[in-house]
């Protein structure tokens, strides 16, 4: 008998404090006007999809303990890895881009401040002890060298090159993901990344110092696991990061694991995801189509007559196997938005979480900073919080 009333007041116990946690959420100003600060980590890499770190790192914190697991299904840049990891809970991403498994790797090591700064000063040393006499390493195959590059920057970005393909170290992934995220900006194109994405030929000649540039993309590695230190204790949770598409690597995973989804779906038909991280795929030697075919509502399917539908259904898998492996105490943060130009897709989602079996506990309405706009047209998004119904 005491047994019974315990576990009923355990259940009283968890409700009050679930409600409690929701009602700070729903009074919370979901635009964070005055919260310009973010992770370190989110300027490690560009990538197009624009997830402030505020609105993890507020979910977790409200609805998850320490060790609890955290999910993203679309992980993009890694936020809602960075935070959970931050917070003390293990976490799982996933996304079929891999330049994003390799931000998200590269992000969530379980390696400290000072040993990141090692590995940082003994490549800076062999490159600026060493540099006329590097040898450049020949660009693979698949770079378009001559279009991205002028020739003196081609040959900085090939002697980087040269000195990570010797790099055999435990933190070699970190020199990699610094060597992607330089791309863009040493490249010729400098209007805008669509035009990367859209493989038009560059207007520019632009030419950069690529030691320099790598240096800096690599410093800022080191600043952000410095600051991670300050804030986390050691031993740090397990982030695990899974390339692959979402609904075929959920459903490997078991019922009932998760403790909160923190993610945000790509918009429909507004970005390719695998062809705005060309430049990185071409030096990694992985092939944009076969990608950007799994992508869920990618900008190049828009035309299709089931392009919408489409979307939906591939959603629809997706959430079914989020909802399986969330636990019944579970609750998922989506973050949503439409393009003014794409239809009834946000109406859809919702009443697709539904027939699911979401149970919609608060939608609240947020304006996209303009620093963040995938296009000037994206002005808002909806944050979606459910439960498991």
């Amino acid at each position: 008998m005491a047994g019974a009333q315990n576990l009923a007041e355990n259940i009283l116990a968890a409700a009050e404090v679930r409600q409690a946690s929701m009602r700070r959420l729903s009074e919370l100003d979901w635009d964070f006007p005055t919260q310009a600060s973010e992770s370190a980590f989110s300027a490690l890499h560009w990538h197009p999809c624009r997830f402030p770190s505020q609105i993890p790192a507020i979910s977790i914190a409200r609805l998850t303990t320490p060790n609890d697991v955290v999910l993203d299904p679309f992980m993009g840049s890694a936020t809602t890895l960075v935070e959970a990891q931050r917070l003390g809970r293990r976490a799982i991403g996933v996304d079929v881009n891999p330049v994003s498994a390799l931000m998200g790797k590269a992000k969530t090591l379980q390696s400290t401040g000072p040993a990141v700064e090692r590995y940082f000063r003994s490549i800076q040393l062999m490159i600026r002890g060493e540099w006329s006499e590097l040898p450049e390493a020949a660009p693979p195959e698949t770079v378009q060298a001559a279009k991205w590059y002028s020739e003196r920057t081609l040959q900085g970005i090939c002697k980087i090159w040269g000195v990570l393909s010797q790099d055999q170290s435990d933190l070699a992934i970190i020199g990699k993901a610094a060597f992607s995220s330089i791309l863009l900006p040493a490249c010729r194109e400098t209007r805008h990344w669509g035009y990367v994405c859209d493989n038009s030929q560059p207007k520019s000649d632009r030419e950069v110092e690529v030691a320099p540039l790598f240096e800096a993309a690599l410093s800022k590695f080191v600043a952000a696991y410095r600051q991670r230190d300050m804030e986390c204790s050691q031993p740090l949770p397990d982030a695990r990061v899974i390339n692959g598409t979402s609904g075929d690597v959920l459903s490997t995973l078991p019922d009932s694991t998760i403790q909160c989804v923190v993610t945000s779906p790509p918009y429909f038909g507004v970005a390719d995801y695998a062809k705005s991280q060309r430049l990185s795929m071409e030096w990694f030697s992985l092939p944009i189509e076969p990608v950007r075919l799994q992508e869920i509502g990618a900008r190049s399917k828009r035309h299709r007559i089931t392009s919408l539908d489409d979307y939906i259904a591939d959603l629809q898998k997706v959430f079914v196997q989020v909802r399986r492996v969330m636990k019944s105490s579970g609750t998922a943060v989506i973050v949503f938005g439409q393009s003014p130009a794409r239809g009834d897709s946000e109406k859809r989602f919702v009443e697709m979480l539904k027939d699911v079996g979401f149970s919609i506990e608060l939608e609240r309405r947020r304006q996209i900073p303009k620093a963040r706009r995938q296009k000037p047209s994206l002005l808002e998004e909806i944050v979606i919080i459910g439960s498991k119904g």
